[in-house]
């Protein structure tokens, strides 16, 4: 009976459950106040398990701390790091799950892997400029991690350094660094070509920017409190478990530009009911990418290549079901927000041979502008200048006759354009043809600074909408009182944007 007693004893004092401090070498341990002084360079595995340790001095004299020297470490409240101190190895405080607080000297040139993983409790990270290599989820799941500033040194930070931290909402890179860079909290690469890591409080809608052409391995892993994502058609590569564990996830949107996804990209994102996909070719489709997804998935692809979706995306093939579009329901109404132009010649320059998509899936309407006479005779101070029907806005549509064009804007002086009515009270000039696929607008003195403009396909009043898109995102739409309105997150728009009761 001794001996069994004995060998359990053994065994809970090498988990920590009773492991006391042993000072090392010329290290200081202080029983009354569970302070442990270091004074030299801590081997791997130096206090591993020791629950004892309250408070952490490390000395001037450390250059290094060795790997997993204080990992779980789990009575371990504070640290204080001395100001020679170089390098911090893997799992060094890893588990030291009472932990609330770091700073670090301006000395430290490197974080390890893991270094700082599983401390619950760790709310501040502070990181002087000095500072190089942050390793792979060195700050992994520390779920009270509110913020982080990556000063303007670090020049390498390892894939899901702060993964899975469940309550940072932003992460900020200083604008001077050479590598990184970060937008609304979000960290890229320099160029904001590579999404590295979102942050696991981010919450509700998420728009990867244009400039994105990767997103990368885990990076929006875990982030819990998101519900849609918008990927661009500039996305090329969606990595390993990009979205993976994302439980609030339910919908994405991914442009025509992707040719790869990875294996478990969207593992677990157990609610996510709606993946849409534009590209016409398959991207190639890592394993287990959409398992333990939402029970009723759909993966909508355009109309054209859902056979080769199903050829290709075998293990979700019953998942597979055309985009809604193409030859749509009379009174289809598209809403383009064209942006404010101060400048409406450099608006309307930018608008040529531009496509407003229809669902994102195809090419609905193209909006192309010329001129006739030379720049200075057809503009004037930024304006449209429409002298002798020298200026030509043109609107073709592939997917439908317009019938409607309503340009909105934000002022206007002069003329109205030949063959268009002016309805000041709501601010917009509304052309009205008899289904014809080109439109012209020519003619006149007109000064406009135009903000957004609705397209409405030809064909018989409607009683119901199938597809409407607003600034470029699906929402749910209905007639009402022979308004067109559209719901999106529990409010309702009108197709100008504007929220009514």
């Amino acid at each position: 009976m001794k001996k069994i007693f004995a060998f359990f004893a053994a065994a809970l004092m090498s988990a920590g459950m009773f492991a006391a401090v042993t000072p090392k070498g010329t290290d200081v341990w202080d029983d009354a106040t569970k302070t442990l002084t270091v004074n030299g360079n801590p081997a791997s595995n130096a206090y591993i398990n020791v629950s004892d340790i309250e408070n952490l001095v490390i000395s001037d004299a450390v250059t290094s701390i060795g790997d997993n020297a204080f990992e779980n470490c789990n009575g371990l409240k504070s640290v204080s790091f001395g100001s020679s101190l170089a390098s911090i190895g893997k799992e060094a405080f890893a588990s030291c799950i009472k932990l609330e607080s770091v700073t670090f000297p301006a000395s430290l040139q490197s974080i390890g892997k893991k270094a700082f993983s599983q401390c619950y409790a760790l709310t501040s990270v502070t990181i002087t400029n000095g500072l190089t290599s942050i390793g792979q989820q060195a700050f992994y799941n520390c779920e009270k991690l509110t913020s982080v500033t990556i000063p303007s040194s670090v020049t390498d930070i390892g894939s899901s350094a702060f993964g899975n931290c469940k309550v940072l909402t932003g992460i900020v890179v200083a604008a001077e660094n050479p590598n990184y860079s970060s937008a609304d909290g979000v960290l890229f690469d320099k160029d904001k070509t590579t999404l590295i890591q979102c942050p696991g409080g981010k919450q509700g809608e998420y728009t990867v920017p244009n400039s994105v052409t990767s997103i990368g391995n885990s990076a929006f892993s875990s982030c819990y409190l998101l519900t849609s994502v918008e990927i661009p058609n500039s996305v090329g590569e969606i990595g390993v478990q990009a979205f993976s564990s994302c439980i609030g996830l339910t919908s994405v949107t991914i442009g025509n530009g992707v040719t790869s996804i990875g294996g478990y990209a969207f593992y677990y994102s157990s609610k996510l009911a709606s993946v849409t996909i534009n590209a016409t070719t398959p991207p190639t489709l890592g394993g287990s990418a959409l398992d333990k997804t939402a029970a009723a998935l759909t993966i909508y692809v355009p109309a054209a290549s859902v056979t080769d979706y199903k050829a290709a995306w075998t293990a979700y093939a019953d998942k597979i079901e055309a985009i809604s579009g193409g030859d749509e329901p009379a009174g289809q109404v598209i809403t383009w927000d064209s942006d404010f132009c101060s400048n409406v010649k450099a608006c309307f320059d930018s608008w040529e041979g531009q496509h407003v998509e229809e669902n994102n899936t195809k090419d609905g309407i193209t909006v192309t502008y010329t001129y006739s006479n030379s720049e200075s005779n057809g503009w004037k101070g930024g304006t449209i200048d429409m002298y002798y029907q020298e200026s030509i806005l043109t609107f073709t549509s592939t997917v439908g006759n317009i019938s409607k064009i309503e340009i909105y804007y934000y002022d206007n002086y002069g003329n109205t354009p030949n063959g268009w009515t002016l309805d000041a009270t709501n601010k917009k000039f509304v052309w009205e043809g008899t289904a014809a696929a080109a439109v012209d607008m020519v003619g006149g003195y007109v000064y406009i600074n135009p903000n957004y403009i609705v397209f409405t396909i030809a064909g018989s009043t409607p009683t119901a909408v199938e597809n409407v898109q607003t600034n470029h995102v699906q929402a749910t739409k209905f007639f009402r009182d022979g308004m067109l309105l559209i719901e999106k997150n529990g409010k309702i728009y009108n197709v100008q944007g504007a929220e009514v009761k």
